[in-house]
């Protein structure tokens, strides 16, 4: 019930044109926003001009040149086989004031986000891979956008929906336990107990030798 009511906050019907998509995740229903979910909340800024993300097959002629505008050139062989090897995903914005933002991601790099997701290995994931690609690079390169509030909130679902499946999402609850990847630090140790009596009366004896021993003579100071 939660994951339906969060989609409709932000406008996104499950499973309907990839907007979002409703995974069982144990006794947890996992909202996942799709690919053009997410384009449509980048849209809603009004300050994107142009958007798109498109997959690199292995025989398409694509570059990428950094200093140039755009930063790439991607001519898609439009006689490829239905079953070409897919190598790579890219994002492309043209914000209203002109600038270009780049991104684009390796199978590998797909694939290494999709194997920490929690529904990694079914739903959309495992139906819709380059959809689910498109999506992953759209949300990377989305850090350099103009964001609406809607944008974050779903950039923060799907942060929490891919989070690793070896962490436990509800525990980690305080900034000063969580590590730099999100697991948990060890509870620190309980306070020492103040000393005994005894331990205080032998700590004084050995301050006492110490005063001693220092006032000894200066033969004895320097004797190995």
């Amino acid at each position: 019930m939660a994951a339906i009511m969060t989609a409709a906050q932000l406008g996104l019907e499950p499973h309907v044109n990839g907007h979002c998509y409703l995974v069982p995740h144990g006794n947890e229903c996992t909202l996942i926003v799709g690919y053009q979910g997410l384009l449509d909340l980048i849209r809603r800024s009004g300050q994107v001009k142009m958007i798109s993300a498109r997959v690199v097959y292995e025989s398409d002629i694509f570059d990428v040149a950094y200093e140039q505008t755009p930063p790439f050139k991607h001519r898609p062989n439009l006689r490829r086989s239905s079953n070409e090897k897919i190598v790579g995903v890219y994002m492309h914005a043209i914000l209203d004031g002109g600038e270009h933002v780049f991104e684009y991601m390796t199978v590998d790099d797909v694939n290494a986000i999709r194997n920490r997701a929690r529904a990694g290995k079914s739903g959309p994931w495992s139906t819709d891979w380059s959809e689910m690609a498109r999506k992953t690079v759209l949300r990377r390169g989305a850090k350099y956008l103009p964001r609406s509030v809607n944008m974050a909130d779903a950039l923060d679902i799907a942060d929490r929906a891919e989070a690793s499946a070896y962490v436990d999402a509800t525990a980690v609850t305080t900034p000063e336990r969580r590590a730099a990847h999100g697991a948990m630090l060890p509870p620190p140790p309980p306070p020492s107990s103040a000393p005994s009596a005894a331990a205080a009366a032998a700590a004084a004896d050995d301050v006492n030798t110490a005063v001693v021993d220092a006032t000894a003579d200066d033969d004895d100071a320097f004797t190995l």
